[in-house]
């Protein structure tokens, strides 16, 4: 039962990444809640089944961008599998240790298209910057983000029908 709620949640989390996230653009930069919710999934779930619905969320987002098909499932896919892997060695009870964490995170996404993008395109100063602010700004709303995800997952609904 857990597993298909964190389903809906991540589709309902889709669908306010693409409809809506881009209304929080910041110097061409929107940031990308799929990134807090892989970090959540993959703490809650294990490995397997977190793993299997990362790659669903994750094609699915990529179906919106066609250009980058398959890059931002590999990228969520890696970030799961670092969680997964470090879950253990790292206190969950210490803000700045999460903090550090979830921007070290950000860093290794939008490093994987940095070097999409080297490889590509020329890549210049400007990207760079771009780059940063990307991680920075992310990190912020990831922070946030997770922190909600965690209190919605405690409040226990209990519907009678």
């Amino acid at each position: 039962m857990k597993e298909i709620k964190l389903l809906i949640w991540g589709l309902l989390i889709l669908y306010v990444q693409v409809l809506l996230m881009s209304k929080l653009e910041l110097f061409d930069v929107i940031p990308n809640l799929l990134i807090a919710f892989t970090v959540f999934v993959s703490l809650k779930l294990k490995m397997e089944v977190a793993t299997v619905m990362i790659f669903l969320i994750g094609i699915a987002y990529d179906l919106t961008y066609p250009l980058l098909l398959g890059l931002n499932t590999i990228a969520l896919l890696l970030i799961s599998l670092i969680v997964v892997k470090l879950q253990s060695n790292i206190n969950k009870e210490r803000f700045s240790v999460v903090s550090i964490g979830i921007f070290i995170l950000n860093l290794f996404y939008y490093s994987i298209f940095m070097l999409y993008y080297l490889f590509i395109n020329q890549f210049g100063l400007s990207e760079v910057y771009v780059f940063l602010l990307s991680a920075i700004y992310n990190t912020f709303i990831s922070i946030l983000f997770i922190y909600l995800l965690i209190v919605f997952d405690r409040i226990k609904l209990h519907l009678d029908v």
